[in-house]
């Protein structure tokens, strides 16, 4: 989505921001977030720091910041605190508490892993009312199911981040999961499968990185032959979405999940 410049906004969001929180000092752009119009840091007259994030309401981005503002009340324990949602003149503004952490390190014997890991199992743990319009899981896979008869596999009532790259893992005094904006409604064991594939990613061979997410109560509950679903449709979806996009990550990822359904194939066949 094209970035738009605080300045630029609508003078009615500014003035229903300022009733909210009284005029700010300063707001600078952040060049993460792509799919936003308005992603920024902002500073309160009194010094306090927020994060801001904005695009009109009848984008896809102004849908994704409706869903992050319904989960955001449930997810408090593991996400940065939503201080304000404001809407004017056609746009959608969401203000969180601001986050000074940096992004995870999934490498290898990071001290951040155990962290990430007790996010997750908190994630595990957390319920969002049925009313709470997340994402059906598996109806987004639809396009893409190598076995679509198959994707009630991935049905289930746990909330699901769906994005779990180092970035959006925020990391110092304590750890935040930023970025709801693809939040869903699926199996629980995908949580710790998308970890599994950002470990290889990072790093990780894919047995290890299996090891590692079997400290989790919803790996260690999952059925193997949904996982192995699971990483088929991971493997073919990432292919064809990030087939054109140049960002590095896109390629670790792709690459990772490759790895990954071919070393569940090789187990599969050394069961037999």
């Amino acid at each position: 989505m094209d970035r738009v410049d605080w300045e630029n906004l609508p003078d009615a969001l500014y003035e229903a921001v300022h009733q909210q929180l009284g005029p700010l000092a300063k707001v600078q752009a952040i060049a993460e977030g792509r799919r936003t119009a308005l992603v920024a840091a902002a500073w309160t007259r009194s010094g306090d720091r927020l994060f801001l994030k904005g695009a009109p309401v009848a984008s896809r981005a102004g849908e994704q910041l409706a869903r992050e503002q319904a989960v955001a009340p449930y997810v408090a324990a593991i996400a940065p605190e939503l201080i304000a949602a404001v809407e004017a003149a056609g746009w959608r503004l969401l203000v969180f508490e601001y986050t000074d952490g940096v992004r995870g390190d999934y490498s290898p014997a990071s001290p951040d892993i155990p962290k990430v890991l007790d996010i997750l199992a908190e994630l595990d743990r957390t319920e969002v009312p049925s009313e709470v319009p997340l994402i059906c899981f598996e109806a987004r896979w639809s396009s893409y199911a190598p076995a679509g008869r198959e994707l009630p596999r991935l049905a289930g009532s746990a909330v699901l981040h769906t994005d779990l790259n180092p970035t959006n893992m925020r990391v110092g005094d304590t750890v935040c999961l930023v970025d709801w904006a693809a939040a869903s409604r699926g199996a629980r064991f995908v949580n710790p499968a998308d970890f599994v594939v950002c470990l290889i990613a990072c790093g990780h061979t894919p047995h290890d990185a299996e090891a590692i997410a079997a400290a989790l109560p919803a790996w260690q509950d999952a059925d193997s032959a949904d996982i192995d679903y699971y990483a088929r449709t991971l493997s073919t979806a990432w292919l064809h979405a990030f087939w054109d996009r140049p960002h590095p990550w896109a390629k670790a990822i792709v690459t990772a999940a490759q790895r990954w359904v071919m070393h569940r194939r090789d187990l599969c066949l050394a069961a037999r």
